[in-house]
């Protein structure tokens, strides 16, 4: 594990290998700072660059300039009666704070809104929470990470959790593919200004896994990512973004190789740019490229879904 921040992990390409083996389930590697702290209520709509708690709130929480945080609303049912539950969620970078109110370096991609334009959808009541230490300029470049002679069933080979202005890069993860409980080859969540790049995730995700997913990041870079799947995997996604915001992905392959499950899912995602990807060969009718949960704001450029069973590009769950 890496809770450290300024710290580089570098090897030398395929020739640095992790070889994940045993039957314990566990995670390869892991990158992580401290989570979540308590929480205060945000008071007014959010402005575009800006959001207000009440007196006092900002001190209680330890939020000042250089802060980075989380700001939520409440979690619903978005796809109806017995659908999981989902909440809109932003990391924030916070440079300024006058009394009550904290000014954050990018613009809200979502309205956090006290009452909710669409409550059976949508929550309300917006809250905000410290990221308590996150790591940050942490690098883990020129490795591969294999799991073929691992057994454990809720494995994953590499996860970056609560880091900022930090990268994952020139990384091939093969083999992380049990076939009994829920296996993921990359998990990154709640991050800021992190960069994802030039990722090879061959036979990644299984038991309702993902091959890579992002999950609570905003100004984050993904590019040249190929995700290569097979028929002998039972149910994986291929690249889900989760509450991603104001990021740009381009350059990304997902071959699900006939295996069930979504290939490329959004959810809750807001103000991105997708440049040149492909989503291909899923089956058990998860459709090819699926637009979901409210997702808003985005722009697509060459994108391109082929060989789905189902529907090429899906849009629902409003």
């Amino acid at each position: 594990k890496i809770d450290t921040s300024n710290t580089s992990i570098q090897g030398s390409g395929d020739c640095t290998i992790l070889k994940v083996a045993g039957g314990n389930s566990f995670v390869a590697l892991t990158v992580s700072g401290r989570g979540l702290g308590a929480s205060a209520r945000v008071v007014r709509d959010t402005m575009p660059n800006s959001f207000t708690v009440e007196k006092g709130e900002l001190t209680r929480l330890g939020i000042a300039p250089g802060s980075y945080a989380v700001v939520s609303d409440k979690a619903t049912a978005s796809n109806g009666p017995g659908s999981p539950m989902t909440s809109d969620q932003q990391i924030v970078k916070v440079i300024s704070v006058t009394g009550d109110t904290a000014t954050i370096e990018d613009n809200f991609a979502h309205d956090f809104t006290l009452a909710s334009p669409h409550p059976q959808i949508q929550g309300c009541c917006p809250y905000v929470q410290k990221i308590l230490a996150p790591v940050s300029n942490v690098s883990v470049t020129k490795l591969r990470i294999d799991g073929k002679l691992n057994t454990g069933s809720e494995s994953e080979a590499l996860a970056m959790n609560f880091a900022v202005d930090s990268e994952i890069a020139f990384v091939n993860i093969t083999n992380f593919a049990q076939p009994t409980g829920r296996v993921t080859g990359v998990r990154v969540d709640t991050g800021y200004h992190n960069r994802f790049r030039n990722i090879t995730c061959t036979a990644c995700g299984n038991g309702g896994g993902v091959s890579f997913w992002v999950f609570r990041q905003s100004q984050a870079t993904i590019e040249n990512l190929t995700i290569r799947n097979s028929a002998a995997q039972s149910e994986v996604f291929g690249l889900t973004v989760s509450q991603l915001n104001n990021s740009t992905v381009s350059n990304v392959t997902v071959d699900a190789g006939e295996a069930k499950g979504r290939p490329f899912k959004l959810a809750r995602a807001n103000h991105n740019v997708f440049d040149h990807v492909t989503a291909k060969n899923g089956t058990g009718g998860m459709n090819g490229i699926s637009i979901t949960d409210i997702s808003t704001y985005k722009t697509f450029n060459h994108c391109a879904a082929l060989n789905n069973v189902q529907t090429g590009i899906m849009m629902f769950g409003n």
